[in-house]
């Protein structure tokens, strides 16, 4: 009755289904007999042996020996640190990574502070260790030299090709961040392809709380718990960046860092601290990249 036109409408439709679907039989079964069955087909599952890995690998070998691989649904992570540490550059290798190893996965890549030109840069960037700028004036900077162009072609070629078979979406902040267009775009990504997603934004200090409200920690909470009951109801996993405090920027950081702290600890699997020497040392650094 509130649905504004007929897009509304039918995400309002697509939402009850879903809620639908995730009404299973054991819910509303008290019956010792279910207890036992459940238990006996969680054994099963427990003990049935496997080869590789149960999730998507993510090409970082200790990464999938530890967390036996990025799961494939109802999971969140993040990876939080300071600005210009690097957290855009592990997702997007992560991204990549994703879908160079695994077939079957379906990434979205939502950039939300930057027009998704920039993002598109930076998956080449990745594909080919050509500077992100570089990629941005490729006419000038990479064109003109066939040891450059080895590398940029066939990658080129890849990503157009991964987005063209709806492996790769990649969306920028002319859609715009709000929870509700985030939703809209699993869905349909998901209706369109069939294939089992893995959600991937940078950031989640972006994302807008379309349900109201300036107060910034009700508007994270909201946020985080939206993150939460979409990857619980569509059953895949999300990946977002986060914000540190400005304590936090100081030194290495620890979980307390991160902004909001308490909710994201409750809904998320495991938060990813991301530290740069250059970043709090500056000429003092030791470690460092060339």
């Amino acid at each position: 009755a509130r649905s504004k036109d007929s897009v509304d409408r039918m995400d309002a439709i697509r939402k009850a289904m879903a809620a639908v679907k995730e009404v299973q039989s054991d819910i509303v079964d008290v019956s010792i007999g279910e207890s036992a069955r459940a238990a006996a087909d969680a054994f099963l599952g427990f003990e049935t042996p496997i080869e590789g890995i149960r999730g998507w690998k993510t090409g970082w070998k200790e990464f999938d020996e530890d967390f036996d691989g990025l799961s494939k649904e109802q999971d969140i992570f993040a990876f939080a640190g300071a600005p210009n540490s690097g957290k855009s550059a592990i997702v997007t290798n992560l991204a990549v990574n994703l879908l160079i190893n695994n077939p079957q996965c379906g990434v979205i890549y939502h950039i939300m502070d930057d027009p998704r030109k920039i993002a598109y840069a930076k998956i080449m960037s990745c594909l080919t260790g050509i500077p992100i700028k570089m990629i941005l004036r490729a006419a000038v900077d990479v064109l003109p030299y066939p040891h450059l162009m080895k590398g940029y072609k066939p990658a080129r070629e890849w990503m157009l090709e991964a987005m063209n078979d709806g492996r790769l979406i990649i969306k920028g902040q002319e859609m715009g961040v709000g929870t509700g267009v985030a939703t809209r775009l699993i869905d349909t990504t998901t209706q369109k392809t069939g294939r089992k997603l893995v959600y991937i934004a940078d950031s989640l200090h972006n994302v807008e709380d379309e349900a109201g409200g300036d107060d910034r920690r009700i508007r994270f909470t909201n946020v985080a718990s939206w993150a939460q009951t979409v990857s619980d109801t569509r059953r895949i996993t999300m990946i977002f960046t986060c914000e540190l405090t400005k304590a936090g920027m100081k030194e290495r950081p620890r979980l307390h860092d991160t902004a909001e702290t308490s909710k994201i600890a409750y809904a998320f699997k495991a938060i990813g601290m991301v530290y740069n020497d250059m970043h709090v040392m500056r000429a003092n650094a030791r470690t460092f990249w060339v």
